[in-house]
């Protein structure tokens, strides 16, 4: 059963499926193989993610991944989709090591599911630079940064809204590198384009100047 969130605060919600999800284990077993406790595995996860409580969360992905994995192989989009929340769960854990290792199998189902140009393929791109990029591996964060920009340029464009938000953090990524020529190009590029869209008062203008 879903529960409501006009009925129930979240932290009732986590409870409530907790105790449903102990009592499924019960009718049903272990294997975590019933479409319901699948439901409530999925629901509970990202209740503890809008928590913070990625630690749990990380916990219950596992589980429904390793099941779904099984039944359905790994080119299904829930799959995919899970080893990408499993990504960004130890993105916020701070398992930089552990990240990568869930985006790069992410990349990897979205690239043969959606092409190389799709906009969730261009995400797990970005999400995988910035690992890359705490990872201190900084040939191979600017590579995907790289792959990102030409991604966005080929799919939406040079001006669009996604193309200049990724010439921004590439410019970003030099400032942090302490290489401040490379920076300013991208900054200015970004700035450029944002005030094109959205004058010289634009949040996005302000941002990049």
């Amino acid at each position: 059963q879903a529960f409501s969130s006009s009925s129930v605060n979240s932290d009732q919600a986590i409870a409530l499926y907790d105790r449903a999800l102990e009592e499924l284990q019960h009718v049903y077993g272990e294997a975590d193989t019933h479409k319901d406790t699948l439901l409530v595995l999925h629901k509970l996860s990202a209740l503890l993610i809008s928590k913070k409580r990625n630690e749990e969360a990380y916990k219950l992905l596992l589980r429904e991944y390793a099941t779904l994995e099984r039944l359905k192989g790994i080119y299904d989009e829930k799959v995919i989709s899970i080893q990408g929340k499993l990504g960004g769960v130890c993105q916020q854990l701070n398992r930089w090591d552990e990240a990568r290792k869930w985006l790069e199998k992410c990349l990897g189902g979205k690239e043969s599911v959606y092409g190389y140009y799709h906009e969730k393929t261009l995400v797990t791109i970005s999400h995988l630079a910035i690992v890359l990029k705490n990872l201190g591996d900084f040939d191979a964060a600017k590579a995907m940064f790289d792959r990102e920009l030409s991604g966005c340029e080929a799919a939406h464009g040079v001006d669009h809204v996604s193309t200049l938000m990724t010439v921004y953090n590439i410019g970003n990524f030099y400032y942090g590198r302490l290489n401040y020529s490379e920076a300013f190009k991208y900054f200015e590029r970004a700035h450029k384009g944002f005030e094109k869209q959205e004058g010289a008062e634009g949040s996005k203008t302000k941002m990049a100047a």
